[in-house]
């Protein structure tokens, strides 16, 4: 997986923990603080305040991440970690009072909050710089050419499903505790309809927190099975477990601190209980994934063969192409044509093995670019002058393989070839927010919308084979994010197309 990815979910795994164990800690401390010693709970805090720092710490990092640029990441790092720490201290002081010290400890003292930052600088000054030495020893370290991500269709790609699967997790979490400390915290001002209320969302929250839970547990490191009835019991298992210890969590956490209820659990009746709901609601469960698993992999077929359709049309219309050159030089300079002949045997042996992959990193296909002008520039001469604005540190990007080519292929035959004097040829590549924007311009013949037949050009109609097929496979690969466009200045007509940054795909 893309390193990338891995730390995004990395961090939500880090907030999920952190976020649990200081809301555990909470409640413990609120469950036991008549029977111990302040001593006790004192030390209990401590651990709670250090999983808060850590918890606010995580999500202030994870929020400021989209918005901070890299540039300025690099320069100001430091105050940005000082920032974040300084921060989530300041919360957690703040929760630590009005949590713990005001309502069980009896401190009612007001919290001086300039008192309280200028304390707590010098800790945060000291983590931050911890944090900031780890970090900048990380940036230093060259990434693994092997951890690129390997792109994929949009109805196969897992990462978005993956990324939703923590953040509901987290969130159905982070609401059972809160429900859980609203109701051990207005215990004395709540009524009892209220509190029964509260106990009520607080099971059903804890079923679907658990199940969740259980259900991510089950997809990374469960039973891949194919057969119905093992997928159905496994769904059924989930469930049974989140109702069992969601039951039992009431009794222990709600009804006998709160209610004062002592009679003994008798787990054989719970288990009864919870079979027949459990049961019912995983057939519901194991129906809905039959039916989406199904119709994930209609629409998967659907698009391969679309891709494999648009694939096959364009692989002719290059060797044609190519074969109309040998042709002509056959009888004007035989010996040239067998030169070409080789370096056309050589080109197309590339071609053939990037076409094996929906996708090619930008080196691979700027090499087959370059190939590829070396062989028109036979037939066109000077005519043709190819320019690459792209440094080698984007030659990892992963692009759509073949679609550089045959974009170039496009401004050969309608920007360059109608011209006498021809025209130059440029591939730029600009960075976008989270996309990369590759520009092939031409100054040969401009491209001018209000013409016959080019009307509409960027909304798909009138493209001719070359152009639609790439519009086509660009809408398979990233949704409505690719931004292909075709337009035209007082000099050059232009045809561009956005890549995600990080590979893979964009809805």
């Amino acid at each position: 997986m893309d390193p990338a990815i891995t730390r995004h979910q990395d961090k939500i795994n880090n907030i999920l923990l952190s976020g649990l164990g200081s809301g555990i800690t909470v409640v413990i401390i609120y469950l036991i603080y008549r029977d111990v010693s302040n001593q006790a709970i004192s030390l209990l805090s401590i651990v709670q305040n250090l999983l808060t720092i850590f918890f606010v710490y995580q999500i202030t990092d994870l929020s400021l991440s989209p918005f901070v640029k890299d540039s300025i990441a690099k320069k100001f790092l430091y105050g940005l970690e000082f920032l974040k720490i300084l921060v989530a201290m300041s919360i957690t002081v703040t929760l630590q009072y009005y949590l713990i010290s005001r309502p069980i400890l009896n401190q009612s003292l007001r919290p001086n909050y300039l008192y309280i930052v200028l304390l707590l600088a010098l800790p945060a000054a000291v983590l931050s710089r911890i944090v900031y030495e780890l970090k900048l020893k990380k940036q230093r370290e060259p990434e693994s050419p092997d951890t690129r991500p390997a792109p994929m269709l949009i109805v196969q790609n897992p990462i978005v499903q993956s990324q939703m699967h923590y953040l509901i997790l987290l969130v159905s979490g982070l609401l059972t505790g809160g429900v859980l400390l609203i109701i051990h915290l207005g215990k004395r001002k709540l009524t009892l309809m209220a509190i029964n209320l509260l106990s009520n969302i607080f099971l059903f929250m804890c079923i679907y927190f658990l199940y969740q839970m259980f259900d991510l547990m089950d997809k990374q490191w469960g039973i891949k099975a194919k057969n119905n009835t093992i997928r159905f019991a496994m769904e059924f298992v989930k469930l049974f477990s989140a109702f069992f210890i969601s039951s039992n969590a009431l009794y222990y956490l709600i009804s006998r601190p709160i209610f004062y209820q002592n009679y003994d659990v008798n787990f054989l009746f719970v288990t009864l209980t919870v079979s027949i709901p459990a049961a019912a609601i995983a057939r519901i469960i194991y129906e809905m994934r039959q039916a989406k698993e199904l119709a994930l992999q209609s629409r998967a077929a659907q698009a391969e063969a679309q891709y494999n359709l648009l694939e096959t049309q364009m692989q002719p219309h290059f060797l044609f192409n190519s074969l109309n050159v040998l042709s002509e030089l056959i009888y004007v300079d035989p010996d040239l044509a067998c030169n070409v002949t080789q370096q056309l045997a050589d080109l197309y042996r590339e071609i053939l093995s990037n076409s094996k992959s929906n996708f090619s990193n930008l080196g691979s296909e700027i090499s087959i670019l370059k190939k590829y002008i070396q062989i028109q520039k036979i037939r066109f001469g000077d005519r043709i002058k190819f320019k690459c604005n792209i440094g080698a540190e984007y030659f990892s990007v992963d692009v759509p393989s073949l679609i550089l080519q045959t974009l170039v292929e496009n401004a050969i035959k309608h920007g360059i070839s109608p011209k006498q004097e021809g025209g130059d040829i440029e591939l730029t590549l600009t960075p976008v927010d989270d996309m990369y924007e590759l520009c092939i311009s031409n100054t040969g013949e401009l491209y001018k919308p209000e013409s016959s037949g080019t009307t509409n050009r960027s909304n798909g109609r009138n493209l001719g084979t070359g152009l639609q097929n790439t519009k086509n496979r660009l809408e398979l690969f990233y949704g409505r994010s690719h931004g292909f466009r075709i337009y035209s200045d007082d000099k050059k007509t232009y045809v561009s197309f956005r890549v995600p940054k990080e590979g893979g795909f964009h809805e």
